[in-house]
């Protein structure tokens, strides 16, 4: 039997493959090949991992009707990924900022001279795509349909038949990657996942005691419409709203952010307003909607910017960070105090600092954090 795991939406894209017979496993996250960092594409590598007929697909995403709101997937994202495919065909990145336009131009122009076919996909694609998102089908009425999409896609693309494309949650994925790679396993655990979004939810807090586990908590990410889209919010999201508005990289440079804290200082103010966007109350994050609106105005961070050091406005969300994370623990512990191994997964804890001020509580005696942790090792 040849299982094939797989994740491909929103970002860290990657592959793995178990070979039951010959007990071989293969893992590839899609920027190490591609050299584009935190890339989405589609996971084919049919040369590079897919060396037997596939038997079994599992996807690491579950909900469907929310998952087509936000991106929106079905017919429009996978149109997408056909036109991200031609156009690299086309500009043949290296790197990130070789997929920038602005500078392949010259490269472009001469590939559609030379290859007129591949160029005429791209312009259909995108063309579609561009149709696709001026008339958005709305959720509740494309729920099966979506599936039916996904599923045919990948049947299609791994040669796999559609019945055998699974699907879990997203959170559930990132806490069994962190339990089952720890030293814990077949011990008693608590994990915790927390990231920016992922089916309904920013975060999760499961018990684990070998094959056998129970979700204890869920922080959902409710929903906001920013210029005719709609958006979840959540405290990862917060924090990447704050690291692009600093001039950074959205899902990709929280760690430049992180760094430039160490150099700041905490603004009250700012510390005040975050407080009240986002609260633990038992085992979960709650979000204040109307308190986080003002994230999503960028005339609103040029403001705060003006008025504060880059540094100094990195110091705020990194201490807040920390706080609302030690208390989120504190509460677990709290709540199953007899349990010392504490297991740690998705996006959030790629910050460090986060991390140590965990270790530093000393509530656990034992902690793993899984070193993929974002959706890459979901």
């Amino acid at each position: 039997m040849n299982i094939i795991g797989t994740n491909f939406h929103g970002h860290d894209s990657a592959i793995v493959q178990i070979d039951c017979d010959k007990r071989l496993i293969r893992a590839r996250s899609v920027e190490r090949v591609t050299r584009i960092k935190h890339d989405h594409i589609f996971p084919e590598f049919k040369h590079q991992i897919l060396q037997k007929e596939v038997s079994i697909v599992c996807v690491s995403f579950n909900r469907f009707s929310n998952f087509l709101e936000l991106t929106p997937l079905s017919k429009g994202h996978l149109t997408y990924l056909k036109l991200e495919k031609n156009r690299r065909n086309i500009l043949k990145p290296q790197y990130r900022k070789d997929l920038y336009l602005s500078s392949s131009k010259k490269r472009l122009l001469l590939f559609l001279i030379k290859h007129p076919i591949v160029s005429l996909k791209f312009l259909f694609y995108r063309k579609k795509w561009n149709y696709i998102q001026r008339n958005k089908p709305r959720p509740s009425t494309t729920n099966n349909t979506h599936k039916q999409e996904i599923s045919k896609f990948i049947s299609r693309a791994y040669k796999v038949n559609q019945k055998n494309v699974n699907y879990f949650d997203h959170h559930l994925c990132h806490n069994i990657a962190a339990y089952y790679c720890s030293p814990f396993f077949g011990e008693k655990a608590i994990t915790i996942s927390l990231d920016g979004r992922g089916d309904d939810s920013s975060g999760k807090v499961y018990l684990f005691e070998g094959n056998r586990y129970e979700q204890k908590a869920i922080s959902n990410t409710p929903t906001i419409e920013v210029n005719g889209l709609c958006e979840e919010v959540s405290l990862g999201n917060i924090y990447g709203l704050f690291t692009e508005a600093l001039g950074f990289i959205r899902n990709s440079d929280e760690g430049k952010v992180e760094a430039l804290a160490a150099y700041g200082t905490v603004v009250k103010s700012l510390f005040r307003i975050l407080e009240e966007s986002v609260v633990v109350k038992d085992l979960s994050l709650v979000v204040n909607v109307s308190n986080v609106k003002r994230f999503y105005n960028i005339e609103w961070f040029n403001q705060l910017i003006s008025k504060n050091k880059k540094a100094d406005i990195a110091a705020t969300i990194q201490r807040f960070t920390e706080i609302i994370v030690t208390r989120l623990v504190l509460n677990v512990k709290r709540s199953l105090p007899k349990i010392d191994n504490l297991c740690l997964s998705g996006g959030l804890f790629a910050n460090v600092i986060v991390n140590l001020k965990i270790f530093e509580t000393k509530l656990f005696e034992n902690i793993f954090v899984l070193p993929a942790m974002v959706d890459e090792g979901s």
